[in-house]
């Protein structure tokens, strides 16, 4: 489960050979993938890439045109990735779980979803997804 990897990676107090292997994992961070230590960006003049992690982030209903998605997949493809991270699912998961925390373990999360958005390669997005969570 490299969503449940990536999680445990950005949790406070972190094993660090988990943070330090976290880039090895195939991650669309919005407009890019990270992927190997290296980032690609991905085609789009739309950017559908950054409406997959804003939708995933927000659990918004965003269109997303097919082609859009098609062209996503395709890069990924090209890339030799089949399979997916999208830091949009992991942010979500992080702001529930900040959402359902004790008081006192509240800020651990907020560290740990701050680290998530920092993953996100584009600032307007990263700005939005904060405003839409509420940080």
């Amino acid at each position: 489960m490299p969503e449940a990897y990536l999680l445990a990676g950005l949790l406070p107090l972190a094993h660090p050979v988990i943070e330090s292997t976290l880039a090895e994992l195939p991650i669309l961070t919005g407009e890019g993938l990270t992927h190997r230590y290296a980032y690609s960006k991905l085609p789009g003049k739309a950017s559908g890439s950054a409406v997959l992690v804003r939708t995933a982030a927000t659990n918004e209903d965003i269109p997303i045109h097919r082609q859009a998605r098609e062209r996503v997949q395709e890069a990924l493809e090209s890339r030799g990735v089949r399979q997916v991270v999208n830091i949009g699912s992991v942010i979500a998961l992080l702001h529930r779980l900040r959402e359902i925390a004790s008081l006192g373990d509240r800020e651990l999360w907020q560290v740990a979803l701050h680290a998530a958005l920092e993953w996100v390669d584009n600032d307007v997005l990263r700005k939005d997804l904060a405003q839409a969570l509420r940080l």
